[in-house]
Order: C-alpha cells, then sequence, then structure tokens
C-alpha cells in the first residue's frame, strides 16, 4: 500500500493517494479521465525531480490535520510524528482524536526512493503497550476522516497561492472541481504544494447551498524534541 502520512483530503495527505483518490473521485467522462491521468503523472514526475535520495522528514518531525464538516458529528483531529528512521524507513506514530475516542498507531513505511511512503507494518499503541496490527487498521483510522465523492464532473479553474504552514510561507496551487455527493453537488477545492513533505495541505467540498460537508486542513506543523511524548492533539475553535 502506498500512502502519504495523512492524505489530507486531496488529499493525499498520508502518501500518495488516500485523500485524493476518496476527494477527487473518478471523472465523468473518458476525457476527464484521460486528462486526469497526465496531469497525475506529471504531478508525479514533478514530485519525484523534487524528492532528493534523503527524506526531508526526520526524527521529531510533526504535523497536525484536522478534519470537520457536517459529514462527522465531531471535528477530528490527527496528528503524525517521526519518531526514528534508518537508512530505508521511517517509523511514524499516528494520533486520531475527535475528543471522545483517540486511537494511536504505529506506522512503519519504507523511504526508500522508489517505494516511499509504503506501508510496511502497523501496531496499536495502547496504555504503552505496543501490540502489532493489521494494516486494514490503519486504512479504518484514515476512513473515519475522509469522504468521497460519488463524481467529479469538471475541473473548474486552478490558482497559484501563497500558504503559511506555522512560521513557514510556501507557495501552493488551488484548483477546484464540479462534484457529488450523494444527490448533493457542489464544488471540491484542493489546496497543493510540491515543497510540503507531509503531502497535501486541505480539501473542501461545499455544497450549492453554501454547506460545508467535507473539510480538510493543517492545523500545525513543525520540530519537537523526538525523545519528548507526543504533545497533545491541537484544539481549535470554530
Amino acid at each position: 500500500m502506498n500512502r502519504t502520512l495523512f492524505c489530507l483530503a486531496t488529499l493525499s495527505i498520508f502518501a500518495g493517494g488516500c485523500g485524493r483518490a476518496a476527494l477527487t473521485a473518478e471523472p465523468a467522462s473518458a476525457t476527464a479521465r484521460a486528462e486526469a491521468r497526465t496531469t497525475a503523472d506529471t504531478n508525479a514526475d514533478v514530485n519525484a525531480e523534487a524528492a532528493s535520495a534523503e527524506s526531508p522528514r526526520q526524527p521529531g518531525d510533526f504535523v497536525v490535520y484536522r478534519f470537520s464538516g457536517s459529514f462527522r458529528k465531531d471535528p477530528l483531529t490527527l496528528t503524525e510524528r517521526v519518531i526514528s528512521r534508518t537508512a530505508d524507513a521511517l517509523t511514524v506514530d499516528v494520533t486520531a482524536d475527535d475528543g471522545k475516542t483517540k486511537r494511536e498507531l504505529r506506522v512503519k513505511m519504507s523511504d526508500t526512493v522508489a517505494h516511499r511512503n509504503e506501508v510496511l507494518s502497523v501496531a496499536k499503541l495502547e496504555n504503552g503497550k505496543v501490540t502489532p496490527t493489521t494494516i486494514d487498521a490503519f486504512e479504518q483510522l484514515l476512513a473515519s476522516a475522509t469522504l468521497s465523492a460519488d463524481s467529479n464532473d469538471a475541473v473548474l479553474g486552478s490558482e497559484d497561492v501563497k500558504v503559511t504552514v506555522g512560521k513557514t510561507a510556501m507557495d501552493a496551487k488551488r484548483t477546484s472541481f464540479r462534484v457529488r455527493v450523494g444527490k448533493k453537488h457542489g464544488t471540491l477545492k484542493t489546496l497543493e504544494s510540491t515543497t510540503f513533505a507531509w503531502g497535501d495541505l486541505g480539501g473542501e467540498i461545499t455544497t450549492d447551498a453554501g454547506k460545508v460537508l467535507y473539510k480538510a486542513e493543517v492545523v500545525d506543523a513543525g520540530h519537537a524534541d523526538p525523545a519528548a511524548p507526543p504533545a497533545a492533539a491541537i484544539a481549535t475553535d470554530d
């Protein structure tokens, strides 16, 4: 499985595809599908060229995502923190917290150029104990944070923007799509940057009536002492 620890939600928040596949869905026409594949291939080439043999993520690096919208009862924060790395793999602690339930997993993934972000193993973290589990546990955790569009009917346009994550400003691209979720039609907006080590920066699905069905955003990212215990998930007020 190839995943961008956290597929945000175009989101490739966790490696190559959970968010993006979930949010953009499959274009409606053969022409749109071909255009989407061409765009995806181009983006992959750009990302591959930008990536160095050495991963930009180091022990102590972390990112916090927030998922909200009417699709879920309570907002969910998802924190990823690199706790160790070897020459060919990263180990990342992933914590999902909706204020009522907290789930913690330890995910080991490839860090080789050819297989970067491919999940190798998953373990549960409970009461200080590490227990091996299946990759499905990680899939289920991600599924609880994402919303799938039933159709992606058209690309409405894109624009270059500046985004600040923590204290870092970076160039990004905002792209809008015409989508359908169930019987509701609306707009999906994605925010991505080839310079952000953790994946895409955000995504949002808004109905034609103005209701936010889904929103994924980076609320913090940076570096902390890898020997220190993980910080609590960030709480934000609407």
